[in-house]
């Protein structure tokens, strides 16, 4: 990290990964008093899930070690004008390691987060640990794979306090056991491109001050870790993939959307989790069901399929319009003409999937799949274009949709193009796939002529 990052005039501020070697030196240096005994403010809600694990308690025994007075500080039980007053009567505020968007969300529903970045903007050293120190970056988004989103259900935005212009990602050298290399490779890979990441060992720590913004040696002792493993943390998360498909409509005796999604459940053996749900073919309540599947699930993926009578190909979506205009009558019986899936919404979405890559993935198998330009205007499109709406409010969670043909088992006897049941759920496997391995898109042809 280049000494010339920029950073906020006065700032003062240390983010360690683990071992706290650089406090002690880091205080003396930034409130100019080597021996006296400061007032330390400690922010513990990110432990309050696991007050009873060995490492809050080894965490609390590495800062008392330093001499100073530490201040329990729990800012969910505290109005913000109270916290503001609370921080101007200290030297120094230490924000704890624990659960990220526990703690993210207890200072934003407590207000806490305002006064607190206004007093560390205006000089007061600010400690973070693991937690404490990616919440002080841009954006919490990259947590997401080291922390479980569910602890901060209240939150509407990852965003973090930015108090430096990087993500922390702590405990980079995948030594703590929660933490194995995989996980830390999986996290900047998956979130490398988006977001400004510094990987820290636990022997690492981001120090910002009026020099500017580099890493620096925060040395592991006795006195100076807290060397417990978290061991009532969550279990690292494998990546959790959510597959819709719709119920019969049109007069149909099944769907081979919903048939070819949990053949692909039933035959998967990767490593993800992988979830189905059927949707109903019904625009008034298709929306309470997809936001329901949202909210149960927590995907981190998810791929919506649906039936396209008369196609030869799987047709990877690239698009979804805010409009519903039914040739049909859904299975309740409504006809909605020329309405807008969202009021106010924007005219379209773009799938976050890889949509090349998918088809790539697809061809791969022998089986013709196509970038399509157009969803239609049926529950197809409106599924796809409600699930980006929702994406919106889950940073990191990504979503496309998927059209396929009828298959040859449940289509007997027709004209209608079709592929059998294996050959579908070959395909929709590649889907997930690709999904799961690419975060951006191949850059190679795929539009149309016409």
């Amino acid at each position: 990290m280049s000494a010339a990052a920029a950073t906020v005039p006065g700032v003062k501020i240390l983010l360690l990964s683990r071992c706290t070697g650089a406090l002690a030196p880091f205080l003396a240096e930034s409130t100019g008093s080597a021996a006296s005994r400061l007032r330390i403010g400690y922010i513990d809600d990110a432990q309050v899930a696991f007050a009873e694990a060995p490492f809050v308690r080894a965490e609390r025994d590495a800062v008392d070690a330093l001499g100073h007075e530490r201040i329990a500080i729990t800012v969910r039980d505290m109005a913000a004008d109270d916290f503001d007053r609370m921080l101007a009567d200290l030297d120094a505020v230490y924000v704890a390691s624990g659960s990220t968007f526990a703690l993210l969300e207890a200072l934003r529903i407590s207000g806490c987060d305002a006064p607190l970045i206004r007093h560390v903007r205006a000089g007061l050293p600010y400690i973070g640990s693991s937690a404490g120190s990616i919440v002080a970056g841009p954006d919490i988004t990259p947590a997401s794979l080291l922390d479980d989103i569910a602890d901060g259900p209240a939150l509407t935005s990852f965003a973090g306090l930015a108090l430096v212009e990087q993500t922390v990602i702590p405990h980079a050298d995948g030594k703590l056991p929660p933490y194995p290399p995989k996980l830390i490779s999986a996290t900047l890979d998956s979130f490398g491109g988006q977001y400004p990441l510094v990987p820290l060992a636990d022997d690492q720590a981001l120090l910002a001050d009026g020099s500017g913004t580099r890493v620096v040696e925060s040395s592991c002792t006795s006195s100076s870790s807290h060397p417990e493993p978290r061991v009532s943390h969550p279990e690292p998360r494998v990546p959790t993939v959510l597959l819709t498909g719709f119920e019969p409509f049109g007069g149909h005796a099944s769907n081979p959307s919903w048939t070819a999604v949990q053949l692909v459940r039933d035959s998967w053996a990767g490593d993800a989790r992988l979830e189905v749900r059927q949707l109903p073919v019904d625009f008034a309540s298709v929306d309470g069901a997809l936001r329901a599947a949202l909210a149960e699930v927590n995907p981190d993926i998810v791929i919506s399929v649906g039936l396209a009578a008369g196609t030869e190909s799987i047709r990877v979506e690239r698009i979804a319009i805010n409009v519903d205009d039914a040739r049909i009558p859904d299975n309740s019986g409504y006809q909605p003409i020329d309405e807008p899936v969202v009021d106010g919404g924007p005219a379209g979405y773009f799938s976050t999937l890889p949509i090349k890559g998918a088809v790539a993935a697809i061809r791969a198998k022998g089986i013709q799949a196509v970038v399509s330009q157009t969803a239609g205007t049926y529950t197809c499109n409106h599924v796809f274009y409600l699930l980006m709406h929702e994406l919106r409010q889950r940073p990191g969670t990504r979503g496309g949709f998927v059209h396929i043909p009828h298959s040859h088992e449940e289509a007997p006897g027709t004209d209608s193009p079709s592929l059998a049941l294996e050959r579908l759920t070959t395909a929709l496997t590649a889907v997930v796939e690709a999904a799961l391995s690419n975060e951006t898109d191949v850059k190679v042809g795929g539009g149309t002529l016409d």
